[in-house]
């Protein structure tokens, strides 16, 4: 769990008490975060990583074993033991001043997808830490996207009342889905189906 007082916390779900494990400060506010697993051609992982988008259009890179480790020892210390050892990298993504608000590390795609109140999707190497592509543009904040990997799109939503597909890295919709009558907060994909649901508490289940 993260939050923007710059906590990141480690929760044990293997318990039914869904116990405290760790506790780490880091050095900026995360507003999102996933999770990044490298791999070899032949499959092998090489190397697992916390990501999180911050306040100020960055995402930042933590070595996982390494904040973990820093956590648990501040729970068993009780101390505020800072994560910039395991720091591996950060990068601009978005415009200096924008808020994101969902990064995800797509494997098929290698890519980090990233999106925010700048209203750009923007698409980053995640091992040179840098920018792809950029300029995938609402007309205002995005607050969401999901890879569809049956039609190899990616679907987006924001303070608009539709739903942009896009075929990347095109930088202009190839479809644009309507059926909602309120901004679109949300999207979800699961068994060939994407779920949208907007402000007006609308649910739109899309056969893709």
């Amino acid at each position: 769990l993260c939050s923007a007082d710059k906590q990141l916390i480690f929760v044990d779900l293997m318990r039914d008490s869904c116990k405290l494990s760790g506790t780490v400060k880091l050095d900026i506010s995360p507003l999102c975060m996933c999770t990044v697993v490298l791999r070899d051609d032949g499959g092998s992982e090489l190397e697992r990583m916390l990501a999180f988008g911050d306040d100020a259009g960055q995402i930042h890179l933590y070595d996982l074993h390494t904040i973990g480790i820093a956590a648990e020892r501040n729970l068993m210390a009780a101390n505020s033991r800072k994560a910039t050892e395991g720091l591996v990298r950060s990068w601009l993504t978005h415009e200096k001043n924008a808020w994101l608000s969902k990064i995800e590390y797509v494997e098929d795609l290698r890519t980090m997808i990233s999106c925010g109140s700048d209203g750009q999707i923007v698409l980053s190497d995640v091992e040179k830490g840098i920018v792809k592509v950029d300029g995938l543009k609402h007309r205002g904040e995005v607050h969401d996207f999901v890879w569809l990997p049956k039609v190899q799109l990616l679907a987006s939503c924001g303070v608009e009342r539709h739903i942009n597909l896009w075929q990347l890295p095109i930088k202009t919709p190839v479809y644009q889905l309507d059926a909602h009558q309120a901004s679109v907060q949300q999207l979800i994909y699961g068994a060939g189906q994407m779920f949208s649901i907007d402000t007006s508490k609308t649910i739109v289940v899309w056969d893709l």
